[in-house]
């Protein structure tokens, strides 16, 4: 009986030693350090590349602790790769002793990053002070941050640095919209000497005032009419613009005068377009983009066509991508407007729903734009994407296209339908050689 019962514990003791061995000696378990530091490293890369699919919160789920789970080698390496510890995402969960739970794992992630620029997100929770021991921490190495997105409120504040020598990027929402005048509570300037980029949501009446953006570059921001314009004038280097406004454009103000010397690309949203095409000059501007939210406006938003005119000779730039989507406008207006973008490239137009023959292409804009006499309509056009809401005349448009392929120019062209579209326009258009032609439904 004895002996039967240490055979068994021997062969279960064998068995258990074989696959140790089998475990120890597979290649996961092989690779030289060097794989294993650039697998560490592309591991990072990814996962900074897709913020929305990795939790840098949870510390069973950040890289950096699902490398080092694999083997003690692997741990080994993973913790003296600082760059897998320098994307903190800073949680609160409600749960008992959170707080503490997320400064143990915070502060391992600033210890193991070393010297390397830090990428910090912190959402505060909208209760209570424990967080403000984590929130302090985390500034202590403030001069290693690069990047940083803060959802915090207006107590938090005050406890920021006055300078962030590396910061390039900032994105700054409030946790509630009570929170919009949250930086004005700061009593002193913030110096940002190597920001980029900045976006504000909600609007702060406060924070133009206490940061030095002399140095950035690419601004997003929902604010009131006066605060974005006057944040616009306080960023001589500003290269891109996405603006938001809050409120009903004033066309009470008549003195206003915003030049912007240096911006590429512009985004405005039709709150603040008429405002932007009146006030503003952008001599070096090259994209415009502009857009209706349809889901807050049941109405028809009309495109302020002269007042675009009025703006492109003011500024005297040469637009190559123009983007347009929700509004209606007239065709005979809208060829107007192409006539004086000589350099445009690519056209993005989307029409806006509303009634048969309000602000709708027609005849007469295919006939312009078909390339059959001097001069030319926008002759440089290489790209073409038109969102038709109604039926239109689709041997124009056959016609439109055929001429244009033959500008060694013109190369692709996308039609957004709702209404259906014979079979034999698609394979016109799919058959004319060295074009790409695509279509899909118009929502």
């Amino acid at each position: 009986m004895h002996s039967q019962t240490g055979n068994v514990e021997r062969t279960s003791v064998d068995g258990w030693d074989n696959l140790l061995k089998e475990i120890h000696n597979s290649p996961v378990h092989q690779l030289p350090n060097e794989i294993l530091t650039e697998i560490c490293t592309m591991c990072w890369e990814n996962a900074c590349s897709n913020p929305d699919g990795n939790n840098f919160s949870e510390p069973r789920l950040h890289i950096a602790f699902i490398l080092s789970q694999v083997c003690s080698r692997w741990r080994s390496v993973s913790c003296s790769t600082p760059l897998l510890w320098s994307h903190v995402t800073i949680l609160f969960p409600e749960r008992k002793n959170s707080a503490s739970m997320v400064r143990t794992f915070v502060n391992t992630c600033l210890e193991r990053s070393q010297n390397k620029p830090l990428h910090i997100t912190f959402d505060s929770p909208t209760t209570g002070d424990a967080h403000i021991p984590v929130l302090l921490d985390a500034v202590k190495h403030s001069r290693r941050w690069k990047t940083a997105v803060l959802r915090l409120g207006p107590d938090d504040l005050p406890n920021l640095p006055n300078s962030f020598p590396m910061l390039e990027g900032l994105v700054s929402e409030g946790q509630y919209f009570q929170c919009n005048r949250a930086w004005s509570r700061i009593q002193r300037r913030i110096f940002l000497p190597c920001i980029r980029t900045l976006t504000i949501i909600p609007p702060d009446s406060g924070l133009d005032t206490h940061l030095d953006l002399s140095t950035l570059t690419t601004l997003s921001i929902c604010s009131t009419f006066h605060a974005v314009f006057d944040l616009v004038q306080r960023c001589p280097m500003l290269e891109e613009a996405d603006l938001r406004i809050v409120e009903c454009e004033p066309f009470n103000v008549i003195n206003l005068k915003v030049v912007a010397a240096y911006l590429r690309s512009l985004t405005a949203h039709h709150y603040c377009l008429r405002g932007i095409l009146r006030f503003l000059t952008a001599s070096s501007l090259e994209e415009f983009r502009t857009h209706v939210e349809s889901a807050a406006i049941p109405v028809c938003v009309p495109f302020p066509a002269e007042e675009f005119i009025r703006f492109i000779r003011r500024s005297q730039c040469n637009i190559t991508i123009l983007e347009i989507s929700n509004y209606t406008i007239l065709d005979s207006e809208f060829t107007k407007i192409l006539a004086t973008l000589p350099m445009l490239s690519h056209l993005l137009f989307h029409q806006a729903r509303s009634p048969v023959g309000i602000g709708s292409l027609s005849d007469h804009f295919f006939h312009e734009m078909t390339l059959s006499s001097h001069p030319f309509l926008l002759p440089q056009l290489s790209h073409l994407e038109l969102g038709i809401m109604h039926r239109v005349n689709e041997d124009l448009i056959v016609e439109m296209v055929r001429s244009r392929v033959t500008y060694s120019c013109f190369r692709s062209f996308v039609l957004a339908h709702r209404e259906s579209v014979r079979r034999e326009t698609f394979g016109v258009l799919s058959m004319l050689h060295g074009l790409e032609f695509s279509s899909k439904e118009q929502s």
